[in-house]
């Protein structure tokens, strides 16, 4: 008799259990062989993608396919994920996997479901980065600027209006609670933590009170991505350059604004690189920032992010720690020379 290849899915249901084995693909193997069987396609090679949140494997270099779960949200990531990627597949001028196939792994598994995308060639940026030249880092800078221009031009699909309703009221709130939940963590500098030395962690609460004026200048609310860091872009070499392939993961895509966006996209991507910043804005054709509380509006994100965006960066810097309070940082990091 044979095994049932969804038996060790049992493996996954707590926290501890799906650590150790989410990307193993012994795990796997039988269920994307079977996916795929039924859809008629062929395959050969199985291998582990980048670890991130969610299972996701790499199928022949023509096929990546991506498992969402019932822990850490997996039901929402879904969605948002589906959603957004229609939506995109409708602007080529966003560069980004396309759905081939989507929905429940079994009829009789509700609570697993996944992406069948096409599969983008090239490595993440950060595998790359040691690599690239400056001016190939300040022209992926700009194209940046211009494709993020384009996503946060869009419009909110209308079936996540219900998760992240375009309302800055709501929008302030829940980064005011994304905020106090990674206050309450015992060590400022977890994972879960601020990131901050502690000294800095202190002063947060009240820089944030005292930048409350500050929101009413923030750009409208619109869709963005959320976790731009140097693992969500793809690309490779082309006659000596590197190229962008694509965008990936758009699992935390919300409504939000641009100073959300520049949290992890200058602290990770431009490892705080002010030229950089500054190539991203003229991409962006936003040259009318710096504006007013700029760089204030700017450190204000990247405390309530929903993760903790300055992770590495005193460690990569640590220049910033000697750094007395929250104003002169946001001064350092975020005011052009």
């Amino acid at each position: 008799m044979m095994n049932n290849p969804l038996t060790d899915l049992e493996n996954l249901k707590t926290v501890d259990g799906y650590s150790a084995h989410f990307m193993d693909a012994e795990i796997w193997t039988p269920v994307i062989q079977r996916l795929c069987r039924e859809r008629g396609i062929m395959i050969t090679d199985i291998w582990a993608g980048t670890a991130g949140t969610f299972p996701t494997f790499i199928l022949d270099r023509k096929f990546v396919i991506k498992f969402f779960g019932p822990l850490f949200d997996g039901a929402y990531s879904y969605k948002i994920e589906t959603s957004v990627n229609s939506l995109l597949a409708q602007f080529p001028g966003i560069p980004a996997a396309r759905i081939l196939e989507c929905g429940p792994i079994s009829p009789n598994v509700n609570n697993w479901q996944f992406i069948l995308f096409n599969y983008l060639p090239g490595q993440s940026y950060r595998e790359d980065l040691a690599k690239v030249t400056d001016p190939d880092r300040q022209a992926v800078a700009f194209q940046i600027g211009e494709i993020l221009h384009i996503l946060h031009s869009l419009p909110v699909p209308e079936s996540l209006a219900s998760l992240f309703p375009p309302d800055p009221a709501i929008y302030r709130a829940r980064l005011n609670n994304w905020f106090l939940a990674r206050l309450r963590c015992a060590q400022p500098q977890s994972p879960a933590g601020l990131g901050l030395p502690a000294r800095l962690a202190g002063q947060a609460a009240d820089f944030l009170y005292k930048s409350r004026e500050d929101a009413d200048i923030r750009s409208p609310l619109h869709l963005i991505h959320a976790d731009m860091t140097q693992d969500h872009i793809l690309g490779d070499f082309s006659h000596g350059h590197w190229q962008i392939n694509g965008l990936i993961d758009f699992g935390d895509c919300m409504a939000g604004d641009i100073f959300y966006e520049l949290a992890p996209l200058h602290l990770d991507f431009f490892d705080c690189n002010q030229r950089l910043l500054v190539k991203f804005l003229e991409g962006y054709q936003a040259m009318d920032f710096p504006i007013a509380g700029f760089a204030r509006q700017c450190l204000c994100a990247a405390l309530q992010h929903q993760f903790n965006v300055f992770s590495g960066v005193f460690e990569r810097h640590p220049e910033l720690a000697k750094i007395g309070n929250l104003d002169q940082l946001a001064q350092t990091l975020w005011e052009p020379d």
